[in-house]
């Protein structure tokens, strides 16, 4: 008797069980399967409710795949593309995803990015340490202005860093990797910051040392204007400069310490030490300047007393 009301009852379920299924879910022998739709748009539907891979042990390290993609024929299990889901620690129940494609059906599946549980997203890496993480020999980064312009920024040759847009291949920005020398309009940098073509700017400051207010010091010995023309007659070269580059003027045309032509096209001109220079040169003209003005006028003071005496002796001869 027991048994006979168990069988009933487990009747009455399945069959009400399958009513009530009936009425929210199609499972047809062909065609397409829905799942809280009697009406399924696509092979496999899932209305007003999510899918549920269970399947997982939570083991750190394990990766499961959740949706696969294979070809229409034959036993082509992996090949394609898969979603899997990655334990990245069991203890703490934290998982990422993993993005996997096959480029060959030599190769297999690879893993091509990954959205790790910190939320960080990782492309040629599976362990992305930043919001955005990108590793290959050269990775790149693309914007495209549709039909204007393509800028394209990151590594170029060797480490080094550049940004370019691609109709203008002579203008990239460019950072080496092994000197940290940056680039405009350059890309072979020859010092901290080179750049090809001109610089507008409301103020620029060079530090330098030994700037030289030593010339209104004390014992500062300099030479007159006349002993710098003579030096300049018997040595053919400024004082100060060694006497054995007099042979160097005479085939370079130009003043030792001062860049050639040919070296500011080429190298351009170290403003701070050359306004070091000038600076000298203008302090040392200034004193001799003051000093001639003195003898001018201690010369005046002398002719003016000669010429009183002068005109006092013809007076007295009147």
């Amino acid at each position: 008797m027991k048994l006979r009301t168990i069988l009933s009852l487990t009747i009455m379920a399945i069959c009400g069980g399958s009513n009530l299924m009936a009425q929210t879910n199609t499972f047809p022998s062909s065609g397409y399967v829905g799942v809280g739709t009697a009406a399924p748009l696509a092979q496999l539907e899932v209305r007003n409710g999510n899918i549920l891979v269970k399947n997982l042990s939570n083991t750190t390290g394990e990766s499961v795949p959740m949706i696969m993609q294979s070809l229409s024929f034959g036993p082509y299990t992996t090949f394609g593309t898969s979603i899997n889901t990655f334990t990245e620690s069991d203890g703490y129940n934290s998982y990422a995803l993993q993005f996997l494609t096959q480029e060959t059906y030599m190769q297999g599946l690879v893993e091509k990015m990954r959205i790790s549980a910190a939320g960080n997203v990782g492309i040629g890496i599976d362990n992305p340490l930043h919001v955005l993480h990108l590793k290959k020999p050269q990775p790149t980064l693309n914007f495209e202005k549709t039909g204007v312009l393509n800028w394209t920024m990151g590594n170029i040759a060797g480490n080094d860093f550049y940004i370019r847009v691609d109709n203008a291949p002579n203008s990239p920005f460019m950072m080496e990797s092994n000197t940290g020398n940056v680039g405009i309009g350059t890309a072979i940098p020859k010092e901290k910051l080179s750049v090809n073509g001109k610089i507008r700017a409301k103020e620029i400051k060079v530090e330098l040392a030994n700037w030289p207010d030593y010339v209104f010091e004390e014992g500062y010995q300099k030479l007159s204007l006349a002993e710098i023309e003579q030096f300049i007659k018997q040595n053919k070269h400024l004082p100060g400069v060694p006497a054995e580059i007099e042979q160097f003027i005479k085939q370079n045309k130009h003043l030792p310490g001062v860049p050639t032509a040919k070296q500011v096209e080429q190298e351009g001109v170290e403003l701070g030490e050359m306004n070091k220079v000038l600076l000298k040169k203008i302090e040392e003209l200034t004193l001799l300047l003051i000093e001639k003005d003195k003898e001018l006028k201690k010369e005046k003071d002398e002719n003016n007393a000669r010429l009183n005496e002068i005109e006092k002796w013809i007076k007295n001869r009147k």
